[in-house]
């Protein structure tokens, strides 16, 4: 089959809104089946998520309230890459910034793509062990009321019986419970 087959082909682009995490834009389309239309894209959202393990294998995790959802949620620490951050630089700076953690040891574990069909953006997923902890952290900045500490296949059970409902976050632990081989 042709990659050609069912590609959308873009006239024109307006920024309809930019702030500085991301921006919104109007693209002007050619569909697959040779209709014009509009799509609306959520460009420069990039990201990191962070799988914190240490030697017993617990990971740690942030609960926080989240606006958007209007809902609490339990997560891996993760937040935006700033401009002029390499992914890695970014996930170091995040986990000290929401648990107060460093570490010694890191690991890619590759990249996902959050809500594909509306948003331009690369999700980085790594590993972080060697852990020790610190004095600094903005968990009261970040919105972070409570840091859990978790065996792993705990956290995937909170997966399953739906106290972790973030996408990213299930994506991320998926990754690291393959990685581990669980």
């Amino acid at each position: 089959m042709s990659e050609k087959r069912g590609q959308w082909e873009k006239l024109s682009s307006k920024v309809l809104h930019k702030n500085p995490f991301y921006s919104l834009v109007e693209d002007k389309v050619i569909k697959p089946d040779g209709s014009s239309g509009i799509y609306n894209v959520i460009e420069g959202i990039n990201a990191v998520y962070i799988v914190a393990l240490d030697e017993a294998d617990n990971v740690y995790l942030i609960g926080q309230h989240r606006y958007t959802n209007n809902n609490y949620s339990i997560e891996v620490p993760c937040g935006h890459i700033d401009k002029g951050e390499t992914p890695l630089q970014a996930a170091k700076r995040e986990l000290t910034e929401e648990t107060g953690l460093v570490a010694t040891s890191w690991k890619s574990l590759g990249v996902i793509y959050p809500s594909n069909g509306i948003v331009c953006g690369q999700h980085h997923v790594f590993i972080a062990r060697g852990l020790a902890e610190t004095d600094d952290n903005d968990q009261a900045e970040e919105g972070i009321t409570k840091t859990y500490k978790v065996k792993f296949t705990e956290a995937m059970a909170m997966v399953k019986n739906r106290k972790i409902s973030g996408s990213d976050v299930i994506a991320s632990l998926t990754l690291a419970a393959l990685e581990l081989g669980l």
